[in-house]
């Protein structure tokens, strides 16, 4: 969970379905201090795991794993790194 640097929006990245099925990594937020979260954007719809979230200047840096089979236990291809708009 990372916080917007002039707001009280908070950010979080996670796979929509990570019970079963770890996939589609979405950037969720929250206004009301993490009592709820709204999706913002599917990042990626692929197999996917944990994640990274820092600030890079102006845009937000999502450092998470990827793979690109989806297995009921996962196990990532890759690591990948994006930067993206952001989203406060």
């Amino acid at each position: 969970t990372l916080g917007c640097p002039n707001s009280s929006r908070l950010i979080f990245g996670a796979p929509t379905h990570p019970r079963i099925v770890r996939a589609a990594l979405t950037i969720y937020t929250s206004d009301d201090s993490g009592l709820s979260w709204a999706a913002r954007t599917v990042v990626d719809p692929a197999a996917s795991d944990y994640s990274s979230l820092a600030w890079s200047g102006d845009r937000l840096a999502l450092l998470y794993g990827r793979s690109d089979e989806t297995r009921t236990v996962f196990e990532p291809d890759n690591i990948s790194f994006v930067l993206l708009p952001d989203p406060c």
